[in-house]
C-alpha cells in the first residue's frame, strides 16, 4: 500500500492536536484502506517524511506561519502534498498582514482545505483553487454522542457555565453566582471525552482556546470569547462561526451558539471523497 503521512503540529498536552488529525478517524483510515492506501500519522518534523512518504497530508493550527513555512515549503517540494483544515494559531495581531508563507502554498500540488474561511481572501485563493474545510475534529464520534447528550439533558439550561482555558493562559473569571467548572485543554490532566462531556452539559462556554469555542459550538452551546484575556485575530474564526466578544460584567448575550455540526462533517466528507481520494489515485 502507498503511504499517505498525515502530519501537523504536535504539542502532547493540547487535547486540540491530538483530536483534529483526520488520519486518527476509523472511518477515513478505513476509506483510505479501500483505496489502496495506508494512513501514518506523526508531526510534521519528522525527519522520515520524506524518505517514506508516498503523500502528505498538512492539517491543524500553526501549521500557517512564518516560522514553519520553510520545512513545509521543503516537504510539499519532494513528496505530493495537500492540505486538509490546515489554520492559524496567531497571538500577535500584527503578523496577519504578513504573506511570507505563500511559497508553501503554491508548492502544493493536490487539494487545499483551509480551517480559517476568511483566509481564503487573504491569500487570493478563491474555490474552487481552495476550500473552506473546518478542522475535521468535526467527524469524531464522540462529537456526535456529546451532541446527543447535549440536545436531550433536560438539566442543560440549569447547568452551571464551563470556563475552559488554554493550558499556558489561564483565565481568570470573576463570576461566583453561579460557580462556573473549570476545564483547560491540557491532555495531562483531562482526556478528550471527558472535556466533551462537560461541554455537553454546561449552560454556556467561555473558552480562549480554538478548539474548545469549535467543539462547544459545534454542541450548539452558547461561547463566548472573553475580551480580557486579549483579543486577536486569531480568533476571527471562531467569529466567524458564532461565537461572541464577551467583556466580563457584560449583561450575557441571549443567543445561541452555531448550528453547523452537519454541515461541518459534510464539508470535510466532501473534500475526503470528492477531492483527496481522487487526487491520490492520481499519483
Amino acid at each position: 500500500m502507498k503511504k499517505v503521512y498525515f502530519v501537523n503540529i504536535v504539542d502532547p498536552r493540547n487535547i486540540g492536536d491530538l483530536a483534529c488529525n483526520p488520519g486518527r478517524l476509523p472511518s477515513i483510515v478505513d476509506r483510505l484502506r479501500w483505496n489502496g492506501f495506508e494512513a501514518v500519522v506523526t508531526d510534521f518534523r519528522d525527519p522520515s517524511i520524506v524518505k517514506n512518504a508516498d503523500a502528505v497530508v498538512f492539517g491543524g493550527g500553526g501549521m500557517l506561519h512564518p516560522s514553519v513555512d520553510k520545512l513545509m515549503t521543503e516537504i510539499a517540494a519532494a513528496v505530493p502534498s495537500a492540505c486538509w483544515g490546515i489554520g492559524f494559531n496567531y497571538h500577535n495581531e500584527h503578523t496577519w498582514e504578513q504573506r511570507q508563507w505563500a511559497p508553501f502554498l503554491k508548492a502544493l500540488r493536490g487539494p487545499i482545505g483551509i480551517r480559517d474561511r476568511w483566509a481564503l481572501k487573504q491569500f487570493d485563493l478563491p474555490e474552487p483553487d481552495a476550500h473552506w474545510v473546518p478542522c475535521p475534529s468535526c467527524l469524531r464520534v464522540e462529537i456526535t454522542g456529546a451532541k446527543i447528550v447535549a440536545d436531550h439533558d433536560p438539566s442543560d439550561w440549569a447547568a452551571r457555565p464551563l470556563v475552559l482555558s488554554h493550558w499556558q493562559h489561564q483565565i481568570k473569571c470573576p463570576y461566583k453566582h453561579p460557580a462556573p467548572r473549570t476545564a483547560t485543554n491540557d491532555a495531562y490532566s483531562s482526556s478528550f471525552e471527558e472535556l466533551l462531556i462537560l461541554l455537553a452539559h454546561s449552560r454556556f462556554v467561555v473558552t480562549n482556546t480554538f478548539h474548545g469555542a469549535y467543539w462547544s459550538l459545534l454542541l450548539d452551546k452558547l461561547t463566548l470569547l472573553p475580551f480580557a484575556t486579549g483579543f486577536s485575530q486569531r480568533h476571527r474564526t471562531i467569529l466567524e462561526m458564532g461565537a461572541s466578544v464577551y467583556n466580563w460584567g457584560d449583561r450575557l448575550p441571549l443567543k445561541s451558539g452555531g448550528v453547523f455540526l452537519n454541515d461541518c462533517q459534510d464539508r470535510n466528507m466532501y473534500f475526503c471523497e470528492e477531492l483527496l481520494l481522487p487526487w491520490l489515485k492520481t499519483l
